[in-house]
């Protein structure tokens, strides 16, 4: 096994090389294959994920439905006004969270920090 980085490089493209020698194909068609593969599995993988996708979307509003019959007009109300208020709040807390640590601790203009003794004098009022 190569030991660095260029070695395990070299490496690569000899074994690489020795397979597209051994299926008789020539460099770009490998390289054509390849691709053609890829693409073929991205849109499998695509399909398989909107099928997914659209299940647990149906899923969903299936639930949302069921739980909308159940539950009053006040009780649906009142969850809304919830959701809205911490939707406010996060939203509040998110514009302010980049001033917030600003200081490590709150000034007081009264006291003169630079010539204060190390003994913390300025939290004994």
């Amino acid at each position: 096994m190569p030991k660095r980085k260029s070695q395990l490089s070299e490496h690569t493209s000899q074994t690489r090389a020795a397979k597209v020698r051994q299926t008789g194909e020539t460099s770009s068609e490998h390289a054509q294959r390849l691709a053609s593969d890829r693409g073929y599995r991205w849109q499998a993988r695509a399909r398989k994920y909107s099928t997914q996708r659209s299940q647990q979307l149906a899923n969903h509003r299936q639930s949302m439905s069921e739980i909308r019959d159940r539950e009053s007009s006040i009780e649906r109300s009142q969850r809304l006004t919830a959701a809205a208020q911490i939707q406010r709040t996060s939203r509040i807390r998110n514009r302010s969270a980049p001033h917030c640590n600003r200081s490590a601790f709150n000034y007081d203009s009264n006291i003169d920090y630079a010539n204060a003794e190390c003994s913390n004098n300025w939290n004994n009022e």
